[in-house]
């Protein structure tokens, strides 16, 4: 699935922009690239970018492959904002999470039972980004307006997004906790790492029960690492504790997915 790196770079990667340039420097299958751009993260906010990137290619065809794309799929429940609808093949309305608002290039949204994929530059396409979250608060997080847009054509969807995110958040995780393992002298920790994305390539990723039971040990492992980040007064210490309920945020999701 990957060649481990035999070094790593450990320089700050301090914004959005700068991520999006060395996710672009990774190949290979959406999880080889969930895993590469995980080891090239040095915060959890570009862990999820990382994995979410990957969520979006295993859930979708035709995704450009060094764009960043974001699936647009909740509305507002105030009745503020109207929804997106379809007609006569032009949607209107807003979206109101797009993941990594700042840098995606284009957004899948949804409207009518249907999936539709809008390039940033399609004419009625407007971003605006909200002020920064309290949880990981380094990626940018928005909202997308559809002002009469032409639809094209209908997405094909290859797996259900409610198991790809989980998935690829899964391999973006793991490659993460490698680098900080190698990082933090945690032998430990860097060869369970390894051993998970070893062990992703006999998983039916058709199934919640076949992918939650390996998720789990990811949840664990990270536990493990921010407790050590935390014991060794760690500069990786602040994020772990704001942000490190990231790699267990799908158990419940995939729990009731099997059910």
């Amino acid at each position: 699935m990957i060649e481990w790196p035999t070094s790593i770079k450990y320089d700050p990667v301090n914004t959005e922009a700068e991520f999006k340039v060395l996710w672009q420097q990774t190949s290979g299958s959406p999880l080889s690239r969930a895993v590469q751009a995980g080891i090239r993260a040095d915060r959890l906010s570009w862990v999820f970018i990382a994995g979410y990137q990957s969520a979006v290619r295993l859930a979708f065809d035709k995704i450009p492959g060094n764009e960043w794309w974001s699936f647009a799929v909740s509305e507002d429940q105030s009745g503020q904002l109207s929804g997106v609808t379809i007609h006569d093949k032009r949607l209107s309305g807003t979206k109101t999470w797009v993941a990594a608002c700042d840098n995606v290039d284009g957004v899948i949204v949804t409207a009518a039972g249907k999936c539709f994929l809008l390039p940033r530059s399609r004419h009625g396409v407007v971003f605006n980004c909200y002020a920064e979250s309290r949880f990981l608060p380094d990626m940018s997080t928005g909202k997308v307006t559809l002002n009469n847009t032409e639809s094209g054509q209908a997405a094909e969807i290859n797996m259900d997004f409610r198991l790809a995110e989980p998935l690829a958040l899964m391999a973006a995780s793991a490659g993460y906790l490698w680098r900080e393992g190698s990082r933090l002298e945690s032998k430990m920790l860097r060869d369970e790492a390894q051993s998970v994305v070893e062990r992703m390539h006999d998983l039916d990723t058709t199934e919640a029960n076949t992918i939650g039971p390996l998720y789990a040990t990811v949840a664990d492992l990270g536990k493990h690492c921010g407790k050590i980040a935390v014991e060794n007064e760690d500069s990786s210490q602040a994020d772990w504790q704001q942000n490190g309920r990231l790699l267990s945020l799908y158990r419940k999701s995939l729990s009731e997915h099997t059910n």
